[in-house]
């Protein structure tokens, strides 16, 4: 629509200016909007009138940023392409370091270049993807579950001597002993690859009680996959063991109401179960 003219002379040459307004869709496009021109020449000789169809088309630079992406320094660009399109990049993701890597990622409605043409006034796809943050996974947690036949066993509150609690995390915790305790089963403790936290605790059943023997590490180095983490800190089948030990735990200052003669049965035939799961350290 015409919202005012602009009248000058220079002699006996006259110019008018029309200052138009567009008419605009937020997301259809106007075929155009015909303007008529009359001038009067006051009978000298008549009229003259002409017309012309302005198109209007949108303006792309000006529509706001819409991004998955929320990692800061990624660098991002909005390019002017001189013929009403404009591009907008996502190029450079920040530098990776030991505990995040940075990946750009794409997805059905974002992508690291996304044009907007003038014609549709919005961009395709809609979105600018996002730098992925991946951080390291540098601690893990796995726990070896024993059945046994007995009701007070090892770590029970009421057992002593090398079964009681505090002599069973000794030995769970040996770095010297070259039969008992996690750095004998574990694998990434094995390898020297980890950092280790440990614990011992009983759960008393019916007719039996279980054994919880859980380790706590931090992985050194980290890794970047869960499958990396549940290799690393695989038993791959080795029991966690806590008697027949090479090393001596038992004071004799209190009577055991467990022995070494108690665990005389055939490992292979107790139930284990081994778990393995994520710890984030508090």
């Amino acid at each position: 629509m015409v919202r005012d003219t602009l009248v000058s002379s220079t002699g006996t040459e006259h110019s008018v200016t029309y200052v138009t307004k567009t008419i605009k869709a937020k997301y259809v496009m106007r075929n155009g909007q015909r303007i008529k021109c009359k001038a009067d020449y006051e009978g000298v000789i008549g009229t003259t009138v002409q017309s012309m169809t302005v198109t209007t088309y949108y303006h792309c630079s000006s529509l706001p940023l819409q991004t998955h992406n929320d990692v800061e320094d990624a660098v991002i660009k909005t390019i002017d392409n001189g013929d009403g399109t404009t591009t907008r990049t996502i190029s450079t993701c920040p530098a990776d370091t030991d505990s995040i890597r940075y990946t750009l990622e794409e997805t059905a409605n974002s992508g690291a270049s996304i044009t907007c043409s003038k014609e549709e006034g919005h961009f395709v796809k809609l979105y600018l993807a996002r730098c992925r943050e991946t951080k390291a996974l540098e601690f893990a947690e796995g726990t070896q579950i024993l059945t046994l036949p007995y009701l007070v066993g090892p770590c029970h509150p009421s057992q002593s001597g090398q079964f009681g609690k505090e002599k069973m995390e000794e030995k769970l915790n040996s770095e010297i002993d070259t039969v008992c305790g996690f750095k004998k089963a574990v694998r990434c403790l094995i390898d020297n690859t980890c950092e280790l936290k440990r614990l011992c605790e009983w759960k008393v059943g019916v007719t039996n009680g279980r054994l919880y023997m859980t380790f706590k590490v931090r992985l050194t180095p980290p890794v970047w996959t869960h499958s990396e983490r549940t290799n690393r800190v695989s038993l791959n089948g080795r029991k966690i063991m806590f008697y027949r030990c090479s090393e001596k735990y038992d004071s004799r200052k209190k009577r055991n109401l467990l022995t070494e003669m108690d665990f005389n049965f055939d490992p292979e035939n107790l139930e284990v179960e081994d778990f393995v799961s994520d710890w984030i350290l508090n």
